[in-house]
């Protein structure tokens, strides 16, 4: 027996390990989304200003905008920090966990950067042209400053729902699988070529711990998955679509999918 705890004790140190990955991954994904909700209300309080800025002077003829335009700069100064956190908490969480992509968060995060300074452009050239009375010219300048903005909210909500994707994928499940035949758990010898999970969300193939003829997977990505055999000589199962998340585990830890089997 003493022979067998050196494997165990790696066995568990590498649970440990990925699960702290894990863990640490999601953690930083929850930091995106919140960083995103925060860039996204950066948006719509200057979009606030902006409008409030519009009916004073559009409306009202009065041209004391000041403080609205403060406003605006000030939301997109802290847009700008807000965008750095996104790229620097999504970054870690792919360091973290090489299934999550980072692209289209770094892309979007960028895109909401570049914008934020634009808005903060056109504020400063709006105050000009309604002190300098260029009305026509100031509602063009509105309008366009009102758009970036309308493009930022819409690019938090972007990054808000990818996080949330690859917070999904983050967590992972170990899943057994079990074949049926005639009702009942079947244990005895196949001639199956093993078995497969292919993950719908990642678009990849995913195999047993082991060997093919294993039915346990160990630390399977979240997402929607098509489970299945290889059919050998004269046997085979069908396919299971499943969707993978905690309710499905049972008191093991494992998640059990069942494969109907069939044997000529």
């Amino acid at each position: 027996m003493k022979k067998l705890y050196p494997l165990l004790l790696t066995l568990l140190s590498f649970s440990i390990f990925s699960n702290t990955l894990t863990a640490n991954a999601i953690d930083d994904l929850d930091e995106v989304i919140d960083f995103a909700n925060a860039a996204r209300n950066n948006a719509k309080t200057a979009r606030t200003a902006a409008n409030d800025l519009a009916v004073l002077y559009f409306q009202l003829n009065d041209d004391n905008i000041s403080g609205y335009i403060q406003v605006i700069i000030n939301e997109m100064n802290q847009l700008e920090s807000n965008t750095d956190e996104i790229n620097f908490f999504i970054q870690s969480a792919a360091s973290q966990n090489s299934n999550i992509d980072p692209t289209n968060i770094q892309s979007w995060a960028g895109q909401m950067e570049g914008l934020g300074d634009d808005v903060t452009n056109k504020a400063f050239a709006l105050e000009q042209l309604i002190q300098t009375g260029q009305r026509s010219a100031a509602r063009a300048k509105f309008r366009s400053l009102k758009a970036d903005l309308n493009q930022i909210i819409s690019l938090a909500k972007q990054v808000r729902d990818e996080a949330k994707f690859w917070k999904t994928i983050a967590q992972t499940y170990d899943v057994r699988i079990e074949l049926i035949y005639y009702g009942q758990v079947y244990n005895g010898s196949t001639t199956l070529g093993g078995f497969y999970a292919y993950n719908q969300d990642l678009d990849e193939y995913f195999y047993p711990t082991q060997t093919l003829e294993d039915k346990t997977f160990i630390d399977l990505p979240g997402g929607t998955y098509t489970f299945g055999s290889f059919d050998g000589y004269f046997d085979g199962t069908n396919t299971v679509d499943v969707t993978l998340n905690s309710n499905l585990e049972g008191s093991d830890g494992f998640i059990v999918i069942q494969l109907n089997y069939w044997s000529e």
